[in-house]
């Protein structure tokens, strides 16, 4: 009774009011004191975003303008891209970049490296990406950019395929009546692809129980042939002058070089032991039971060809790429080269590029790989074997796209 009689004093009711906003008070400062630091986080991880943001528009900037300066020839990374302080349209960050060359290339176009920097208020952001050029020329089993012309029950089909490989595609960037010809039995076991706006009924003539298994349809867009650009590694190296061999003469390369001509004949060989490169300025002649082998014993064994002049292959000679993998032989025709002729009876692994060149295949000539010139020839039971994995093969020497290689953030 005291005890009740105590809190219904005066002032007891006063205590417990201000108790209450005591403790109202400390929690509401810290509820105001836990959203502020909400807020500065919120504001602080929005700013990092919206730089780092900006540092991606930058990078992406920057491999637009490499891929538009590609397109101005000849190629020169005298001036690069750059940009500072750009602004973003609708946003108040801005970005940097800048784009140099990347000295581990080794190419005539190298790899660069870009480098570019987001900021927002105070954040800045930074992204770093390497890019190389892409050329992936062979695509096609065949392409003659003006025609192909296929005779005496010549066969076209693929190998090296998976449960996703694409049809084979023979084409052309031409319009005119049977600038593709197929005579006597030939068949294409994939597509036919004629040129832009082109009639395949009319492009694609086909005589005497010759066939394409797949569709014929025209291309959306042409398929430009770039030109094809030494590397400055081989175009440095000093010329060794004419190669020749001949009266069962041997020679082995391990490395590369540069050669005005090359001329093997008489049952001679030389032998790729390496991986070379020969730059050969004028024409390479095969002939006589003759031949140029890429071994097998050695796994980095491989040959790339740059040639100016033309190359001819007789009868019995072989350019024979033990290997048997058609990405370790390479013919790479610079617009000089005219006419590359592979020999009667003859089998070939390997790819030919040459933009401005004929390139015949010759009687019973067996070629696994691919074929892409300005005009093919198939001659009596010729045998064109597509490699499909060539499609996947980069070329560095003539890229038509940057691509990113690898990409990193800071």
């Amino acid at each position: 009774m005291n005890k009740l009689m105590q809190l219904k004093k005066p002032g007891s009711a006063i205590v417990l009011v201000m108790f209450a906003i005591v403790i109202l008070f400390v929690i509401g400062g810290g509820l105001l004191s836990l959203g502020l630091q909400g807020r500065i986080l919120a504001a602080k991880e929005s700013s990092e975003i919206a730089a780092r943001t900006a540092a991606d528009a930058g990078l992406e900037k920057a491999v637009f303008e490499m891929n538009e300066k590609l397109k101005v020839k000849p190629w020169s990374d005298s001036v690069l891209p750059s940009a500072t302080y750009e602004a973003i349209p609708n946003c108040n960050a801005t970005f940097s970049y800048t784009v140099t060359v990347d000295t581990g290339g080794g190419y005539t176009i190298s790899n660069y490296l870009v480098t570019a920097t987001g900021n927002y208020g105070t954040v800045q952001k930074q992204v770093s990406c390497t890019l190389t050029g892409q050329w992936k020329p062979f695509s096609f089993a065949l392409f003659g950019d003006q025609n192909i012309s296929l005779s005496n029950s010549s066969t076209v089909d693929q190998y090296n395929t998976t449960g996703g490989t694409p049809e084979l595609q023979v084409g052309t960037n031409s319009v005119a009546s049977g600038a593709i010809s197929l005579s006597n039995s030939s068949i294409i076991n994939g597509a036919a692809v004629v040129g832009v706006n082109g009639n395949p009924a009319t492009v694609v003539s086909l005589v005497n129980s010759s066939k394409v298994t797949g569709n014929k349809s025209a291309q959306t867009a042409s398929n430009t042939l770039a030109s094809v650009t030494v590397p400055s590694s081989l175009t440095s190296l000093p010329s060794s002058g004419a190669l020749s061999l001949i009266n069962s003469a041997t020679k082995t390369l391990n490395s590369s070089a540069q050669y005005s001509s090359i001329n093997i004949s008489n049952s001679s060989i030389l032998t790729i032991n390496g991986p070379v490169s020969l730059y050969v300025t004028g024409n390479i002649s095969i002939s006589n039971s003759s031949q140029i082998t890429v071994v097998k014993t050695n796994p980095n064994a491989s040959l790339t060809i740059y040639i100016g002049g033309n190359l001819s292959a007789g009868n019995s000679s072989n350019i024979n790429n033990q290997t048997q993998d058609a990405s370790k032989a390479q013919i790479l025709g610079l617009d000089t080269c005219t006419s590359i002729g592979l020999g009667n009876s003859s089998n070939f692994y390997g790819c030919v590029y040459t933009p401005k060149a004929q390139v015949t295949l010759g009687n019973s000539c067996g070629t696994y790989g691919s074929v892409i010139a300005k005009n093919v020839k198939g001659v009596n039971s010729s045998q064109m074997h597509y490699d499909a994995s060539l499609k996947d093969l980069s070329i560095a020497s003539a890229p038509t796209a940057f691509i990113v290689k690898n990409w990193s953030d800071n």
